[in-house]
């Protein structure tokens, strides 16, 4: 993309990686920070090994991996990292006091055209952003991991970022694959807010003795969601309990159906049906719709045999 040739990573963890991979392989020298030597040498290694098994599944060619290894450049010197960035992701852990402290060194050390980017999955950008001086260049741009391999990026605009900046952002993004949703403002964005739901749920059946963690992680694979039980283990108990103790208590907990909902039903917009629901359904986008379900449901039962065993 025209203006933007050098990114940087901000944090070289699991998101970070996969972040250095995606830019890179889109054609980006990026620059992936790491605090200490010792993990920005593991950084190199994962990513060394994603693009080799990226390779061995036919995703990339061999000279594919040859060229996004020479455009990622790990570093261990945060002014080194920041001082050449055309466009900064942060992938630091959720920790509002750690996000705007390095909110501030950047915006202290990037260039003047620098686009400041936070890849938060929860936290509010105006408040990760409260102490930056250039509001006009702060956006989130919230990836789901793997990140090189899912393609659907959330993005919050804040209430000062402007539409130059959102509109670099949203080419650059697509210039790699991604499709970009534009998300308001809000605590968890899109898919963390009901993927919290989800683990809410879960976890309190397994508290009520409902099921096993391994029934129930087959249950909500079997209708189109990820494991909850085995995803959280991924990720760290720790992580999700941090995440729930600030989201819980702003999702919807009214114990009445939506009037939303009541008002479509009394207006006849029952969905398929009746040609109108959430959206409009005229010709054969509804036939369109089902067989593409289908289809999806088929390649779904052809990998069905990743999730068989406990704990996957």
């Amino acid at each position: 993309m025209a203006g933007i040739r050098q990114i940087a990573v901000i944090g070289g963890g699991y998101v970070g990686q996969g972040l250095a991979i995606q830019f890179a392989h889109g054609g980006y020298q990026v620059s992936i920070y790491n605090r200490a030597r010792k993990s920005s040498s593991l950084a190199m290694e994962r990513i060394r090994f994603y693009l080799d098994l990226f390779e061995e599944n036919d995703l990339y060619m061999e000279q594919e991996v040859r060229e996004t290894l020479s455009r990622i450049h790990p570093t261990i010197d945060f002014e080194e990292a920041a001082s050449g960035a055309d466009f900064v992701m942060e992938s630091v852990s959720e920790n509002l006091p750690l996000k705007q402290e390095i909110f501030e060194r950047l915006d202290a050390l990037c260039p003047p055209h620098a686009i400041l980017a936070s890849d938060t999955s929860s936290l509010r950008l105006s408040e990760i952003g409260r102490n930056a001086r250039r509001k006009d260049k702060l956006i989130v741009a919230h990836h789901y991991t793997p990140t090189p391999l899912r393609p659907v990026v959330e993005v919050v605009r804040g209430a000062e970022t402007s539409e130059e900046t959102f509109r670099a952002t949203k080419i650059l993004l697509e210039s790699v694959g991604k499709d970009v949703v534009l998300v308001k403002e809000t605590l968890g964005h899109i898919g963390v807010r009901i993927s919290t739901a989800i683990r809410r749920e879960a976890i309190y059946m397994l508290e009520r003795g409902i099921a096993t963690p391994e029934d129930i992680d087959k249950v909500v694979y079997g209708f189109g969601v990820l494991p909850v039980f085995a995803g959280m283990d991924a990720s760290g108990l720790d992580v999700f309990l941090n995440i729930h103790g600030y989201l819980q208590g702003d999702l919807d907990n009214r114990d009445t159906p939506s009037p939303l909902l009541k008002e479509k039903v009394e207006k006849g917009e029952l969905g398929m049906k009746s040609g109108q629901g959430f959206f409009r359904w005229g010709g054969d986008s509804a036939k369109n719709a089902l067989d593409k379900r289908i289809k999806t449901l088929i390649l779904r039962m052809k990998e069905r045999e990743i999730f068989q065993e406990p704990g996957i």
